[in-house]
């Protein structure tokens, strides 16, 4: 997945003492201690929950997941930095659960999902699953799609930790549409919000209004409307509940940013020293 905000990510070992964890947020306002538990509290993320479902998947029909708690974990983290909240768009949502069976088919975890034993690559199911794989965040061995997002996409440490790419898609401040699906192991998030794109990549295969089709979208509109902006995580009101003792920390800038590759960090909290490595 290409992304277009420069980026920096760094690791700190020890952070879990405190009791907030902060870094500089996205220019706009934080949110306090009262509006983040109102939220959850109006919005629950139910991550002790098993994954619950609308319609079950079967082996001839791909299901349909209930998608409440991850919508909420998803604009909980968008809250948190100050983003506007998204919508579940359910065309995206669909993409992303024939994704989910697909790779379920398969066993494996995939962006390239290959054609399923049995099935055709023209089919409608392999089609909308295949580019679900190129458009998602996608995860596997999770009990439910929101801890997929809270501790997976947005952890997004080891061999992800340079570039953090699944989180800068989760809070790409111009996304307003996204999409769940979740079959046995796993899961897909629909990141890429392009309605009018998916309308001709699968033309006929989906309804869509036309404020749906004259939406602009894409990361050039990130660039145009977003020049400014500062997104950082851990974001500047945080509940430490969201952090391990490896969570990469990471800052995206606008274009109107450059970044050299001297760049000064002060922890103001910090109790005691440790090992930061960053990464331009």
């Amino acid at each position: 997945m290409k992304k277009t905000l420069a980026v920096f990510a760094l690791t700190a070992a020890l952070f879990t003492s405190a009791t907030t964890a902060s870094a500089e947020g996205i220019t706009g306002k934080v949110p306090s201690e009262k509006t983040i538990n109102t939220y959850l509290t109006k919005h629950p993320l139910a991550l002790s929950e098993e994954q619950k479902y609308i319609t079950k998947t079967s082996s001839k029909t791909v299901g349909k997941t209930d998608n409440t708690a991850a919508l909420n974990s998803l604009n909980f983290v968008r809250l948190l930095t100050g983003l506007p909240q998204v919508k579940e768009h359910k065309n995206f949502s669909n993409i992303a659960q024939t994704a989910a069976y697909l790779m379920d088919k398969n066993k494996t975890l995939a962006h390239q999902i290959s054609v399923p034993v049995g099935m055709s690559s023209t089919s409608k199911t392999y089609r909308k699953g295949a580019l679900g794989g190129l458009s998602s965040n996608i995860g596997v061995g999770y009990p439910n799609i929101q801890r997929s997002i809270l501790q997976g996409y947005m952890y997004d440490g080891g061999g992800n930790m340079s570039a953090v790419g699944h989180r800068k898609w989760l809070l790409n401040p111009s996304l307003r549409s996204t999409g769940f699906g979740k079959v046995g192991a796993y899961t897909a998030n629909y990141v890429f919000d392009n309605k009018a794109t998916v309308n001709q990549q699968l033309k006929g295969l989906y309804k869509w209004s036309a404020a749906d089709l004259n939406e602009p979208g894409g990361w050039g509109l990130t660039a145009k409307n977003y020049a400014s902006a500062k997104i950082a995580w851990p974001a500047q009101s945080m509940p430490t509940q969201l952090m391990t003792t490896s969570t990469p920390f990471s800052l995206s800038l606008g274009k109107n940013f450059t970044i050299s590759n001297k760049v000064k960090i002060t922890m103001k909290n910090a109790k005691k020293p440790f090992l930061l490595r960053l990464t331009i």
